[in-house]
């Protein structure tokens, strides 16, 4: 298993940062409880799947991306020893710069490589396989990060899933109206666990967005959301095409995961 130290030091390589304050904040925690994880040696595996969905890997491919930190850390360390026990030999000089700049064309190489991936859109769900989903029901939202807000634009089958619930869905759905994203009618009818993991994913989306809408223009990941009014609950498996543009757009394709109404506790 990889530890916490590589992962925080492939964080720090890969975005620039010097200080474990601004990793806790991209992972979305604050800086005592990174060092708590730190203490322990590792960090928990919701936060290694989230990092899977930022760097495009499937969360069925959570070991080829420890891998691959594991693999970049070991490079990237040893070069740098390389030129730090090179460093008391001053004939070397010349050779410690082009080890140093092999290093940083490796950096950037990699860097590209990665640009390369995401505007070749290569992530778990690729347009080709988002078109070919058969949907229960489909939306489109608009989405704002500051202030955080979205606005549900369309949404079509819709009375199906108010089959389920027994209840007319329309007006939770308030279609056009702009909600702080905290807010909005529609959380009265998912459950406390989907709204926790839709504010987790809102954490990290707004850094996303920054970085990801100078190399490309979508994105895709995928949620499950449970839908619940009094006895009656709906799950479901929400599959999301994120375009980055100066509105950001979210056109989601739901299905469903029960087909006869369940009843239960929520």
């Amino acid at each position: 298993m990889l530890k916490i130290e590589g992962i925080i030091n492939f964080i720090k390589d890969t975005q620039g940062f010097r200080f474990d304050k601004e990793v806790a904040e991209y992972l979305g925690m604050d800086n005592r409880t990174l060092a708590t994880y730190k203490s322990r040696g590792e960090l928990p595996q919701h936060y290694i799947r989230k990092l899977c969905t930022i760097y495009g890997f499937a969360i069925s491919d959570l070991k080829m991306f420890i891998k691959n930190i594991d693999n970049y850390n070991n490079k990237t360390q040893e070069s740098k020893k390389r030129i730090i026990n090179n460093l008391g030999d001053k004939e070397m000089n010349m050779n410690h710069m082009e080890e140093l700049i092999t290093l940083q064309k490796y950096k950037i190489k990699t860097q590209e490589e990665q640009i390369e991936q995401l505007k070749q859109n290569t992530y778990p769900i690729q347009n080709s396989s988002f078109k070919e989903i058969v949907a229960d029901m489909e939306s489109f939202v608009e989405m704002g990060f500051f202030p955080a807000n979205r606005t549900i634009l369309q949404f079509e089958g819709h009375e199906k899933l108010s089959k389920k619930l027994g209840i007319d869905v329309a007006p939770f759905l308030d279609i056009g109206t702009m909600y702080d994203h905290s807010d909005h009618p529609i959380e009265k009818i998912i459950t406390k666990d989907t709204n926790l993991l839709i504010k987790e994913n809102m954490k990290v989306l707004p850094r996303m967005f920054e970085v990801m809408k100078k190399f490309l223009t979508e994105h895709y990941m995928t949620i499950p959301v449970t839908y619940v009014f009094e006895k009656r609950i709906v799950h479901t498996v929400v599959y999301s095409k994120i375009n980055w543009h100066k509105k950001v757009t979210v056109h989601c394709k739901t299905v469903f995961m029960n087909h006869d109404n369940n009843t239960g506790n929520a």
